[in-house]
């Protein structure tokens, strides 16, 4: 019986795995950036005119509600001077 679970949990790990591992896979684009999104996610126009939604894996980027209110608060600052 104890064999059964473990082996069972083994094999959930193991599909756990596998999909995490395909989900975080690269490819290469050609194309031009026609929006941001957010810090992470962009827009590229691609060949034939088709639009490819890309997230940026791995990296720290603050989101764009944060981008406006720290531009917000740097002109804020500049008109107290």
């Amino acid at each position: 019986m104890i064999r059964r679970i473990a082996g069972s949990v083994l094999l959930l790990l193991a599909l756990a795995v596998a999909v995490l591992v395909q989900s975080a896979s690269a490819e290469t684009l050609a194309g031009r950036v026609v929006s941001v999104t957010d810090g992470d996610t962009l827009t590229v126009l691609v060949e034939g005119n088709r639009q490819v939604k890309v997230r940026l894996a791995g990296i720290d980027a603050p989101k764009f509600d944060e981008i406006t209110v720290l531009l917000a608060m740097i002109e804020r600052c500049k008109t107290k001077k």
